[in-house]
């Protein structure tokens, strides 16, 4: 059974975070007579259709790195 998996990795200073999107077949989805699922329409997204979610999840994890930063020179 086919799935789409998209995964983004950024490397930070406390953790190497990664976000993985994933778009699997609707539950419940029978296997046809030939012993194969049905085959999920979701092709292979272009990284261009995905830049947007992966520039915010780095920035996501900029903001966090850099707060806990903060925080270390702040609180020591």
């Amino acid at each position: 059974m086919e799935s789409l998996e998209q995964s983004w990795l950024v490397r930070g200073c406390y953790a190497n975070w990664k976000l993985t999107v994933t778009a699997e077949p609707p539950e419940g989805c029978e296997v046809g007579e030939d012993g194969e699922a049905p085959s999920l329409d979701v092709p292979r997204w272009p990284d261009e259709k995905f830049q947007f979610l992966a520039n915010q999840f780095a920035h996501t994890v900029n903001h966090y790195e850099a707060v806990r930063e903060l925080e270390q020179v702040r609180w020591g």
